[in-house]
């Protein structure tokens, strides 16, 4: 406090972008330069502080996003935006890009009243978690198919694929996941793992005492 340094966050880049006009996106990051040479350029070196609060406070409580209260702003016979009606124009954003969706098949093997669970690696995505066995549907695959087919490449598993439990989607930060989980019953085989680094075979009631990820216990009460 008291540096003279100008904040900018997202209030700010709002005054910034209809006061002067700016066409950078507000949300790109290669813009940050631009609002911040912006706010520098106004801001008064001898009270940084009573310049910050009083930038953040107009674009919280004057300069909003959807309805400004052009009529009370301060500024306003200064704003470019205002003298253009740009108000509800500025500032630009870039549209976010659309989250990549994945497929998934897994299924929930049971074997003697016991059921088949498998631990992640420690590295990577959900790393040292457990899980049920399956993996990615293929383009033109159906979800059964792709179900026998990730278990058998897995765990090295025959299994017969029954019906349809549920399918669960499940948002993380750069990507959504679709899961179609099976009833599968064990046919043939001995476990040998290909990806997974362990696997237990469990009763029911068990499960909920091994880290799964929070998309599986969407799963536990329909099994």
């Amino acid at each position: 406090f008291g540096r003279p340094c100008a904040v900018v966050d997202g209030n700010v880049k709002r005054v910034l972008a209809r006061l002067l006009e700016l066409e950078a996106p507000a949300n790109a990051a290669a813009a940050l330069k631009i609002y911040q040479q912006a706010a520098g350029r106004l801001l008064d070196p001898r009270s940084p502080g009573d310049y910050n609060q009083a930038i953040m406070e107009l674009g919280a409580l004057v300069c909003r996003p959807l309805q400004p209260q052009c009529g009370e702003c301060p500024v306003q016979h200064h704003c470019g935006a205002f003298a253009a009606g740009r108000q509800q124009e500025l500032p630009r954003r870039m549209p976010r890009k659309a989250l990549p969706r994945h497929h998934l098949a897994v299924g929930v093997i049971r074997r003697e009243g016991r059921i088949l669970i498998t631990r992640r690696p420690e590295n990577g995505l959900l790393g040292g978690l457990w899980e049920f066995p399956g993996g990615l549907i293929q383009p033109g695959e159906a979800p059964a198919d792709a179900c026998r087919r990730n278990i058998l490449e897995t765990v090295n598993l025959q299994v017969d694929v029954g019906r349809l439990i549920t399918r669960v989607d499940h948002a993380f930060t750069h990507f959504k996941i679709a899961v179609e989980v099976f009833q599968c019953d064990y046919r043939s085989g001995d476990l040998a793992l290909s990806g997974p680094v362990k696997a237990h075979w469990v009763a029911r009631e068990a499960l909920e005492s091994y880290p799964f990820p929070k998309v599986n216990h969407k799963i536990f009460p329909l099994i």
